[in-house]
């Protein structure tokens, strides 16, 4: 049984104050985290930590070129993300897209995406900013585990709340 393709409308969506935000946010992001490489290079020693152990201390080291593999993944993470949503209406959704429902729906996947490349943004900065400050004693302060650990937990949680409250509002179709 061969099953046709769904087709769904193709909106351009408006920038609200809260995606023009998102959006600021993420771009200086992205901006502090290549600065960051940049200032710091010169500073850090010839070798640097390039991973920690569970108690924070270095263990393993490269070259301090390697200051610059965060702000490279960063910004190709950062662009992958803004092209993606650019398309909301390739995404999956829970739900039939239809006429009536596809822009509360991609307005509401597209804020998500927003929401998540900032996040992703300041997380690479908080961990390119904590890598550079430990270059010279190895080892990180204890605030830095809980944050890599919590966020990536809570951020999926917080997002399949808002994407749950926004499916489940009544409106399916």
């Amino acid at each position: 049984m061969k099953l046709s393709p769904e087709v769904r409308p193709v909106l351009k969506l408006q920038l609200t104050p809260t995606d023009y935000t998102l959006e600021a946010i993420a771009i200086l992001g992205i901006i502090s985290l290549c600065l960051l490489a940049v200032v710091s290079y010169s500073s850090l020693p010839d070798s640097i930590p390039t991973h920690f152990n569970i108690k924070g201390q270095a263990d393993d080291w490269g070259s301090k070129a390697s200051i610059f593999i965060l702000p490279g993944v960063g910004l190709l993470l950062f662009t992958g993300i803004t092209i993606i949503s650019k398309f909301p209406h390739i995404f999956n959704y829970p739900v039939k897209v239809t006429g009536e429902n596809a822009l509360r729906l991609y307005t509401k996947s597209v804020r998500v995406m927003r929401i998540l490349k900032a996040l992703v943004v300041m997380l690479f900065l908080f961990i390119e900013w904590q890598v550079s400050r430990s270059a010279e004693n190895a080892e990180l302060p204890s605030c830095f585990f809980v944050a890599i650990l919590i966020i990536p937990i809570l951020l999926p949680i917080a997002m399949a709340l808002f994407l749950t409250k926004t499916f489940s509002s009544g409106k399916r179709n």
